[in-house]
């Protein structure tokens, strides 16, 4: 009778341990899912803040804050000028990805107003063979303005044939949508 008592106590010992392990699995299992729940939801409530990388290369470790609700006049001058050369170096090859480019930069509204007109000049520009490059010389950053004047020398080329070599400076306006500064113009100031 010892022997039955030895046994049937070593049986509930393990069944106890069974179930204690399930218990135990289950709860892990739980606490698993629910922080992959709160991963996927922090990720997607995260702003990204795309940095171009000639500002990265040229400052070193960069820190940027989009909710600070301020832009340092560095920021600002790299934005606009890489938003200038999207919209102002292009070849024949690849004018009408970097319009494209350009245009995914613009505010609701300036994307609204241009997006048919660029990209018929892209397409016309490819279809004319014309290349066209801006090489910056000095960058003047308003910060109540959100604008930066940048000025510089336009070349442009039909085919192999120089077609316009001429300074020119450029006024870049931006608007804080969410966070991010969007395009909001881009025009030859006079």
């Amino acid at each position: 009778m010892a022997r039955e008592g030895k046994f049937i106590g070593a049986l509930s010992n393990a069944f106890s341990e069974v179930r204690a392990w399930k218990l135990t699995t289950f709860m892990v299992g739980g606490l698993a899912a629910a922080l992959a729940v709160a991963l996927v939801w922090s990720s997607a409530d995260r702003p990204v803040v795309l940095v171009p990388a000639g500002f990265a290369e040229s400052h070193g470790r960069v820190t940027v804050s989009p909710s600070s609700g301020r832009a340092s006049p560095g920021y600002i001058s790299q934005i606009a000028l890489g938003d200038l050369s999207l919209a102002l170096d292009w070849q024949p090859d690849d004018v009408v990805t970097q319009y494209r480019r350009f245009l995914n930069r613009l505010t609701n509204s300036e994307y609204a107003a241009e997006s048919v007109p660029l990209m018929a000049k892209a397409h016309r520009d490819q279809a004319n063979d014309v290349s066209q490059s801006f090489y910056p010389n000095r960058v003047y950053v308003n910060l109540q303005k959100l604008s930066a004047k940048v000025y510089g020398v336009l070349e442009r080329w039909e085919g192999g044939k120089r077609v316009l070599h001429s300074p020119i400076e450029y006024r870049v306006t931006y608007d804080n949508e969410g966070g991010y500064l969007h395009v909001a113009s881009l025009k030859i100031a006079r």
